[in-house]
C-alpha cells in the first residue's frame, strides 16, 4: 500500500513537472524556429510566452558582476522602460503577428511555408550584462521569400522577444 502511494505521488510529481516545464531557448536559432512555428502555427500565445520578463532581466543583472549600485540603477530604469511599454509591446507583436499570418495564408502554399535563414545583429552592452538586436527570419512560399523583423535580447536563461514582430515588406 506505501509503495503504491510513493508510486502514485511519483508520478503525479512526473506529470506536474513535466507539464510546467518550459524549454526557452538558448541560441537565436532556437528563438527564430519557435517564433516561426508558432506563427505557422498561428499560436500567438507562443510568442507571447517568448517575450522576455523583468525577472529574468534582474537576474541576469543580479548575477552579473556589475557593482550594486550600478546594479540597482539599471535594473530600476530597465524594468520601468519595460514596465511601460508592455502593453504596447504585446499591442505591436499581436499586430505584427497577425499581418504575417495574412501574408501567409494570402500565398495558399500547397506544400506549406518554409523557414530559411535566420540572422541575427546583436551586440553586447557595453559593461552590462546583456545583449541586444534584431533577428531577422526569412519564410518561403513557392519561389516567394519574405522577412520577419523582431527585436530580442538575451539574458541569463536564454533569448527572449524584446518588441515588435513585423513583417519586413519588400522593396517595388
Amino acid at each position: 500500500m506505501k509503495i503504491k502511494s510513493t508510486l502514485a505521488l511519483l508520478l503525479l510529481s512526473t506529470l506536474i513537472f513535466g507539464f510546467t516545464a518550459i524549454d526557452k531557448p538558448t541560441t537565436l536559432d532556437q528563438l527564430g524556429n519557435e517564433i516561426f512555428d508558432a506563427i505557422n502555427n498561428n499560436d500567438l500565445e507562443k510568442v507571447k510566452s517568448l517575450i522576455v520578463s523583468i525577472e529574468e532581466i534582474e537576474t541576469t543583472v543580479n548575477n552579473s558582476d556589475m557593482p550594486e549600485d550600478k546594479k540597482s540603477t539599471f535594473k530600476s530604469q530597465f524594468s520601468m522602460k519595460i514596465k511601460s511599454d508592455m502593453d504596447k509591446t504585446i499591442t505591436k507583436i499581436e499586430e505584427g503577428f497577425l499581418k504575417i499570418k495574412e501574408n501567409i495564408d494570402s500565398k495558399k502554399c500547397t506544400n506549406g511555408v518554409s523557414i530559411g535563414e535566420i540572422t541575427p545583429k546583436t551586440n553586447k552592452l557595453r559593461n552590462l550584462p546583456i545583449e541586444l538586436g534584431e533577428l531577422e527570419i526569412q519564410y518561403s512560399c513557392k519561389d516567394d521569400i519574405e522577412r520577419i523583423n523582431v527585436e530580442v535580447i538575451k539574458t541569463e536563461s536564454g533569448w527572449r522577444i524584446l518588441e515588435k514582430l513585423r513583417l519586413v515588406y519588400k522593396e517595388r
